[in-house]
């Protein structure tokens, strides 16, 4: 008896526990914005790391900042690129690329490709290689220019999960580049030194007219 109450502690407090989280995750900007439920953020690793990179920053919303999420942006070449995580923060504006990966990463900055070396048992272990995100992230400030204009700052950060380790990244992350782990991500923003800032009204503006480019067609 003793047993069959224990376990239905354990499940009711299971129960509390879930609708906690459901419905503080429902109160959240990166909800409110997307409309992502939180049963496929958890089974989907991009949309995930998108969320636990609001989730380092939501504290800057109370100084101003906006939150933009997956935002399509125009190429020259006719198609789109599409933003993880877009800041805007009287700092400056901040472009998020999330890469939600673990094992080793290795790579440059000149390199089109990276190398994840993960284990595969056996003192083995198998590589996969993706696209350059410093290359990715390039593109999307590049697009995100063409629409705001070059006057407004523009900082690149690639943000890598806490689950895995940045071996060698030959980066120079002196100007308006950072290749980051996630767990650093609130002290990097809290570095950075801008020369200009922008107002509470150049923020609402620039929300008012980059929120068009995350309603986009499920073609798109």
């Amino acid at each position: 008896m003793l047993f069959i109450k224990l376990v239905l502690l354990v499940f009711a407090i299971y129960i509390v526990l879930t609708i906690f989280f459901e419905l503080l995750y429902l109160r959240s900007t990166y909800f409110k914005i997307t409309r992502n439920p939180r049963f496929r953020l958890l089974r989907d690793k991009g949309k995930y790391g998108e969320y636990l990179i609001w989730e380092k920053l939501k504290p800057l919303e109370k100084n101003g900042a906006e939150f933009l999420f997956n935002l399509y942006l125009p190429r020259d070449n006719g198609g789109t690129t599409e933003i993880d995580v877009l800041l805007l923060s009287p700092q400056g504006v901040f472009v998020f690329e999330s890469k939600y990966y673990s094992g080793w990463i290795f790579g440059d900055e000149k390199s089109r490709y990276w190398t994840q070396t993960l284990p595969a048992g056996h003192n083995k272990s198998h590589k996969e290689h993706f696209l350059n995100p410093v290359f990715q992230n390039n593109l999307h400030v590049r697009c995100l220019k063409n629409i705001i204009g070059d006057e407004i700052p523009v900082h690149s950060i690639i943000v890598f999960s806490d689950h895995c380790e940045l071996k060698r990244l030959s980066i120079n992350m002196s100007g308006s580049i950072q290749v980051i782990q996630l767990a650093n991500l609130p002290n990097v923003i809290n570095g950075i030194q801008w020369n200009a800032s922008l107002t509470e009204s150049t923020i609402t503006a620039l929300y008012d007219k980059l929120s068009a480019y995350t309603q986009v067609s499920k073609d798109i």
